[in-house]
């Protein structure tokens, strides 16, 4: 996602920053770097992203907006769920297959953590979005 495409008192974090080196520079020195938490203020179409990040109220032209990517508090906890619930790791799939001789079973086992995993971060993520 964006800054252009966040709503007013959205909150996320900056997850990413890219562009030439005049632009990371000019960035960077009022302080949005990856990991900053902010909070959208205003967001109207054709003017600036007003936010608020490190005690500052700061307006980027939509330009600049468009270069940064953010990642909402929802987002970042049904990615958490999603990747803790997941399959475990390659050897627990080896030795079930070890342990019960069949192929079948063991991607049974693998389809039921997978499908496990993406509806309950599924179900994490509507929730958090409510608040």
């Amino acid at each position: 996602m964006k800054l252009t495409e966040t709503t007013a008192d959205m909150q996320g974090m900056i997850t990413s920053v890219a562009g030439d080196d005049h632009f990371m520079n000019r960035i960077t020195s009022i302080g949005i770097t990856e990991g900053t938490p902010f909070q959208t203020v205003r967001n109207d179409k054709k003017m600036p992203v007003l936010i608020y990040l490190r005690e500052t109220l700061i307006s980027l032209n939509r330009a600049d907006a468009e270069m940064s990517s953010v990642i909402k508090p929802a987002e970042a906890l049904a990615f958490m769920f999603a990747t803790t619930f997941n399959i475990p790791c390659l050897m627990a799939l080896s030795t079930t297959y070890k342990e019960s001789h069949s192929l079948k079973w063991t991607v049974k086992v693998a389809v039921f953590y997978v499908c496990n995993a993406l509806i309950l971060s599924c179900i994490v993520y509507h929730i958090a979005s409510l608040f």
